[in-house]
């Protein structure tokens, strides 16, 4: 499900780079609907994710421990995107560039996948 998130927002952000004044407005908002509802979407799946890979007495170290490298971006993201439209002087551009993190996570969940071994849904570890 992660995974899925990641790419559907990889491809949101990179469609950023074609959005124009020009476009219809209600193109505009159906591109940004996505990009923020994967960008909003993912914190259960992920907390459940790292909970169910986790041992039974590691979940809250495990899930408080994720939260505070994932909020980590919540401090510098949206001072990377101001920076990227102050020197970039757009926002489709600044938007793009998100595909850059995005793609960075589904790179590292597919590393993740490789070398944990796998759970099955609804199994969790003892």
């Amino acid at each position: 499900m992660l995974a899925i998130l990641a790419v559907v927002m990889t491809a949101a952000s990179l469609a950023c780079i074609v959005i124009t004044p020009a476009w219809p407005i209600l193109a505009s908002c159906a591109l940004f609907f996505v990009l923020g509802s994967t960008a909003s979407g993912w914190n259960g799946a992920f907390l459940a994710e790292v909970a169910r890979l986790s041992e039974r007495r590691d979940i809250s170290s495990a899930t408080g421990g994720s939260l505070v490298v994932v909020n980590s971006g919540k401090l510098v993201g949206p001072i990377a995107f101001a920076n990227a439209y102050a020197f970039g002087g757009s926002y489709a551009l600044a938007f793009t560039l998100l595909a850059i993190p995005a793609a960075a996570g589904l790179v590292c969940l597919l590393a993740a996948r490789a070398s944990v071994p796998q759970v099955s849904p609804g199994e969790t570890r003892a």
